[in-house]
């Protein structure tokens, strides 16, 4: 990982950057609507400018994957991010995963006054990248005050993309090797499951 992100740093060094990372990504809160249980569902939605990407929870071979610092935020004791299924980016001995153009990340809020507005104040670290990558980091607030229970268009249809956990893909058996080339150390994994309908991608 060390490398990698020195790697990351020293081609941002060698390349002419954009006037400011912020200017090619940018975030909004959305509003949501009420669960039953009184907790929020809510959303972040990033928009990254044409020709470049950010990074999904697992950025492959390269790449800063987002965190979270909802430290401001007012009642809210807990957030679960619900990622939608990202692009595979595939190039010459390198492979990442992430988004391009606009992603809405869901998030599952635990309230703990259930009637009382949330406050959602947010940091997100992330990477940015194009021909170069550079760090960028989103600054995020918004106050959460509707009493709809209905869902909205945009935030459902990004948890309709989740990828299937293990128990979804009906996962029956995996098996895994660790092995060496040379210096390298290498996985081999052998995963039983029926076919999902489409391309399949493990992310280990």
């Amino acid at each position: 990982m060390t490398r990698k992100i020195l790697g990351l740093m020293a081609a941002a060094l060698i390349a002419p950057l954009p006037a400011s990372a912020m200017d090619v990504i940018h975030g909004e809160i959305l509003q949501g609507w009420v669960l039953p249980d009184g907790n929020r569902m809510a959303a972040i939605r990033m928009t990254v400018e044409p020709g470049w990407k950010t990074y999904w929870r697992a950025p492959g071979d390269m790449g800063i994957p987002p965190s979270f610092d909802w430290s401001g935020s007012r009642n809210l004791s807990a957030v679960a991010v619900e990622w939608p299924a990202p692009t595979v980016f595939r190039e010459p001995n390198l492979t990442t995963i992430g988004y391009k153009d606009q992603v809405v990340l869901p998030l599952r809020i635990s309230v703990p006054d259930k009637g009382a507005p949330v406050t959602v104040q947010t940091t997100i670290d992330l990477g940015v990248c194009s021909d170069i990558c550079v760090p960028a980091s989103l600054e995020l607030s918004g106050v959460i005050d509707t009493t709809t229970t209905r869902a909205d268009p945009a935030i459902a249809a990004s948890l309709a993309q989740r990828p299937f956990s293990a128990k979804e893909a009906r996962v029956k058996d995996v098996t895994c090797t660790i092995g060496m080339a040379g210096a390298d150390l290498t996985l081999d994994a052998a995963i039983t499951l029926p076919p999902a309908g489409g391309q399949e991608l493990v992310v280990i």
